[in-house]
């Protein structure tokens, strides 16, 4: 019998060679997909440059788009490029403990800066950046909510993506109704939405960042302090995306191959998560045959008797582990339940007419182009859930089709026009279709020069 063989190098090299290629491969998706694009040039619009004094400008970004910071170390745990591909820790130092108040702060997280750029090594994608840069261009004056200064007119609004929007939006309009010390009262406002960021800006436009309760029983009031001018929308789901489902449900990977994975139960810990769930479809479900099933997406006993997300076995060994931060099943549970219906509730409220809606002009920046997940197919098995772009759907183009509707990869054209009446009666001119997916659209050229034409207009 042959001794042992000694190893080959050649062998380790071609390895070698895999796991560099690998890695290659991932930086470049890295580079060309996610937030947004290579920096893009940045357009002029000469009447916008010259304009004096400027209405103040906040840009609101969606999730992901904002630095996240631990309080109690000052450590960033969000915003560093590195941190899509490590640590391989499931992404549980983002969880947000099932015991925090759904409505409220969390415990040990803070937003620190709207994301510019982030860095991979060498290597640098552009988030946010070129849009406050081509402003400032423009003329407008960079300013911070923390300390404004009067000459102030360009702003960025961070906060923590996880949670709930209403919370959000509360924490916005203090901060604007703080501007206007140094604006007086009533001053006007130009508001841009990126993807959840106009859950936020609608909801403050509508209701004054009170809570549901009072919004539900008619007695929410815009604050008086300002008054929003545009609501600029970039990439929105107005009406939810069911790829949010697809994420929640299986988890997200930013980088293939070498990725980091955000496990299903740290998604399903952020309120905000829920909140963007479809809920502008009476019947989100078909079966693999594609007829139509009657589940309710926003009932908790749905997840749990089909086994989605975090009832999955895998996905309950990992968090029994961690009783600190996810509680045992019953506390599970009854945190659904609530961030289900608060969800739901919420969506309901944005799509209603409201007596106080006042003179706020609406502008939009679309996707049409994309084929984009619209229903998901349940299948026979427990936990089993089939969504647009699955490989083993390739065959079946017909169920393909029938789950698949034009837009931007995360949001239907549906969604992106689900807006009260009132809010459609608002737009001043149509939406302007880019090529683009959800998160690249913001920085696409076409959609720069866009931003600039919507400030512009009277």
């Amino acid at each position: 019998m042959d001794g042992p063989r000694e190893p080959n190098p050649k062998m380790f090299d071609l390895k070698r060679l895999s796991v560099l290629a690998s890695l290659v491969i991932a930086c470049c998706a890295w580079l060309v997909g996610g937030c947004a694009t290579s920096k893009p040039s940045a357009p002029t619009l000469r009447s916008l440059a010259e304009r004096s004094p400027k209405v103040p400008v906040v840009l609101v970004p969606g999730i992901t788009g904002s630095e996240l910071r631990d309080r109690r170390t000052g450590e960033l745990i969000w915003g560093l490029g590195k941190q899509i591909v490590t640590p391989h820790d499931g992404g549980y130092e983002l969880v947000r403990p099932l015991t925090d108040p759904i409505d409220g702060a969390a415990a040990h997280v803070e937003a620190g800066e709207v994301l510019s750029t982030m860095h991979l090594g060498p290597l640098k994608k552009t988030i946010y950046g070129p849009i406050p840069e081509m402003l400032e261009n423009h003329g407008y004056v960079p300013g911070d909510f923390r300390a404004p200064a009067p000459e102030a007119d360009l702003f960025t609004f961070a906060y923590d993506w996880r949670g709930d929007n209403i919370f959000a939006a509360r924490t916005l309009r203090e901060r604007l109704e703080a501007l206007a010390d140094h604006r007086g009262d009533g001053y006007a406002v130009d508001l841009i939405c990126q993807s959840n960021g106009a859950h936020i800006c609608r909801y403050l436009l509508k209701y004054g960042a009170e809570s549901l309760e009072q919004a539900e029983s008619g007695n929410a009031r815009p604050s008086e302090r300002f008054r929003i001018r545009k609501i600029i929308l970039v990439g929105t789901s107005n009406g939810g995306s069911m790829r949010i489902l697809r994420e929640v449900h299986r988890g997200r990977k930013y980088l293939p191959l070498v990725g980091r994975v955000m496990q299903p139960e740290v998604l399903f810990s952020f309120p905000a998560v829920f909140q963007d769930l479809p809920a502008h479809i009476d019947e989100p479900f078909v079966d693999a045959e594609g007829r139509p099933v009657d589940l309710p997406l926003f009932e908790a006993d749905t997840w749990v008797q089909k086994v989605w997300s975090v009832f999955q076995p895998e996905a309950q060994a990992r968090m029994a582990e961690q009783p600190d931060l996810f509680g045992d099943r019953e506390q599970q549970i009854d945190y659904l339940r609530r961030a289900l219906d608060r969800a739901q509730r919420l969506h309901r409220l944005l799509a209603t007419d409201v007596p106080h809606f006042g003179d706020t002009r609406y502008y939009s920046l679309q996707n049409g182009y994309t084929p984009t997940p619209h229903l998901a197919i349940v299948g026979a098995r427990p936990g089993e859930l089939w969504f647009t772009d699955d490989k083993h759907l390739k065959d079946r183009p017909y169920l393909t089709s029938l789950i698949s509707r034009p837009g931007d990869g995360h949001a239907t054209v549906d969604s992106q026009g689900a807006l009260s009446p009132q809010e459609l009666a608002a737009f001043t001119l149509p939406p302007y279709l880019v090529h683009g997916g959800h998160f690249e659209l913001i920085l696409e050229p076409n959609s720069l020069r866009r931003l600039l034409d919507f400030l512009d207009q009277p």
